[in-house]
């Protein structure tokens, strides 16, 4: 969670910082929303019993509207190499404080509801 927040403050002075923005927020999205499973991912509705629970958690925290649009054009930008980044990248697609502040309501959420006996493999991941 904080390499998410010191790539959002650096990407104001430091163009370069998108792409740590990008790269991060995108991680972030695919562990709470646990959208792709693959074999050895790593997802946070693993850390609950049943796996299910942690959907109704991350249910509460409403997406904000640039969500899907910040997910594509991290995709785009950062983590693939696509005919289609050059598009994104003439369109100027900046980091999102809405998405920034999201994943942090998600990953505060998650280290609050984690059960005991993972509460300390995550306990300062928020500082």
């Amino acid at each position: 969670m904080g390499a998410l927040r010191d790539a959002w403050r650096l990407h104001r002075s430091a163009p370069f910082a998108w792409t740590a923005w990008f790269i991060h927020a995108r991680n972030l999205m695919r562990f709470f929303d646990g959208t792709e499973d693959h074999e050895d991912d790593v997802l946070a509705r693993h850390f609950f019993d049943p796996p299910g629970h942690w959907d109704g958690i991350r249910a509460q925290v409403a997406k904000p509207a640039a969500y899907t649009e910040c997910e594509e054009a991290a995709d785009k930008l950062a983590a693939h190499l696509t005919y289609g980044r050059a598009d994104y990248r003439a369109q100027g697609f900046p980091p999102s404080q809405k998405v920034t502040d999201h994943l942090l309501g998600l990953a505060l959420a998650f280290v609050t509801a984690l059960p005991p006996e993972h509460r300390a493999l995550f306990g300062r991941v928020l500082g």
